[in-house]
């Protein structure tokens, strides 16, 4: 059985499918009760193309079937961008085609022509599959560096 389907960037006909998606992701990491992403705001980054959000998304036929969000930064020492990974998500009856290693090479090779020294995302230390699939594609958690944060929010 043939599987086809494209990375391109998203569209703003896809919005509706993509925050269904990205719904089901943040009721997967639990942070669905503080989930802001509207359509409105979906459609006016589309329109704005800003490299601080980006997204590329996997399209079978006419459904959105996986998404990824990702922006770049300029390191102070090299000045040479780093690309994010802030969200891969495939749709779960979609999984163990491809789809997410595709969307995965696809920003990886973007970062490549833009001469980016690294690509960064995080991990849930829960989530297995994640881990399992990164390694698959040749990364590791890094070990010299913690990842940090101060919650805003609570303070």
């Amino acid at each position: 059985m043939s599987f086809d389907f494209i990375i391109r960037p998203y569209q703003v006909q896809d919005v509706p499918q993509i925050l269904n998606l990205m719904k089901a992701l943040a009721r997967f990491e639990h942070y669905i009760d503080g989930f802001k992403v509207t359509e409105e705001f979906l459609c006016a980054a589309h329109v704005e193309g800003t490299d601080d959000f980006n997204i590329l998304v996997a399209v079978r036929g006419e459904e959105v079937i996986a998404y990824s969000v990702h922006y770049k930064i300029k390191f102070t020492y090299d000045l040479l961008p780093t690309y994010i990974m802030k969200e891969l998500y495939v749709d779960a009856s979609n999984r163990e085609y491809g789809v997410g290693k595709a969307l995965f090479l696809t920003i990886k090779k973007m970062a490549l022509e833009e001469k980016a020294t690294r690509l960064q995302w995080l991990v849930m230390p829960s989530n297995e599959k994640a881990k399992s699939f990164y390694k698959k594609l040749g990364a590791m958690p890094d070990q010299e560096w913690e990842h940090w944060e101060l919650s805003l929010t609570k303070i």
